[in-house]
């Protein structure tokens, strides 16, 4: 969505197709980090975006024998020293409503890729399979940025390099209850450090756990321990 607003903004026309009715899904992170919010503040994105609903983050204490800060974003020196906290799915429609000023942008949602346009060796294109039936779209670059499993590469016959990162990501989501504490960490540890990010209805946490080696299994159920515990600090909403 941020390449074809840019390419839009150069006057190219670009055609995005999106798989889905809509952005309305479970995405793995609902953050804006200081670094982002400069890259949207250079093309003047950032004072609409702020009107939207979100949180924001400047902080964290860890609590162990006594508080202890050990991030605070005030102390780096942007416009922006705070995390942005809003639902992906937000942004991405404010992304799609702003591209749309351009005339040179096109956005088909429901567009189901499922074969390249190829002449002499060149990918020419993409067609795709919409309630209407098939359709295509011929371009001089054709961008897959279609996520892991990326149906773009696996057509075009690309490998991806894969990598064993140190710790997985347990991604789940808990109904939020009337007595809830309205923060943006548990008081307890989840194996290492656990992240409640508050989101609507439903907030989601985030567990670190440890990366099994070769041929090592991860416990099957997964308890909380006691000791130290991620506190947030600093949330406020806007």
């Amino acid at each position: 969505m941020m390449l074809a607003l840019l390419l839009a903004r150069q006057e190219i026309p670009v055609t995005l197709l999106e798989a889905h009715q809509d952005f309305d899904r479970q995405f793995r992170g609902d953050t804006l980090h200081p670094a982002i919010l400069e890259i949207l503040d250079q093309i003047g994105l950032t004072d609409p975006l702020h009107q939207l609903a979100h949180a924001k983050l400047e902080g964290g204490d860890l609590a162990n024998r006594g508080p202890r800060t050990i991030f605070d974003f005030r102390r780096v020196k942007t416009r922006f020293p705070y995390v942005m906290i809003i639902p992906q799915e937000r942004f991405l429609d404010f992304l799609a409503a702003e591209a749309r000023k351009y005339p040179n942008f096109r956005l088909v949602m429901g567009a189901n890729v499922q074969r390249l346009i190829e002449e002499g060796g060149v990918v020419r294109g993409v067609r795709y399979r919409v309630s209407g039936g098939w359709h295509e779209v011929r371009a001089v670059l054709t961008v897959g940025a279609d996520g892991r499993f990326s149906v773009i590469r696996r057509l075009a016959g690309f490998r991806p390099v894969t990598t064993g990162p140190p710790f997985n990501i347990l991604w789940f989501r808990l109904p939020r209850l009337a007595e809830d504490i309205h923060s943006f960490a548990p008081t307890a540890t989840f194996t290492q450090a656990p992240l409640q990010i508050p989101r609507g209805g439903f907030p989601a946490d985030r567990g670190r756990l440890p990366h099994p080696r070769p041929g090592q299994r991860l416990p099957e159920t997964v308890a909380w321990t006691p000791g130290s515990s991620f506190r947030g600090a600093n949330v406020s909403r806007h």
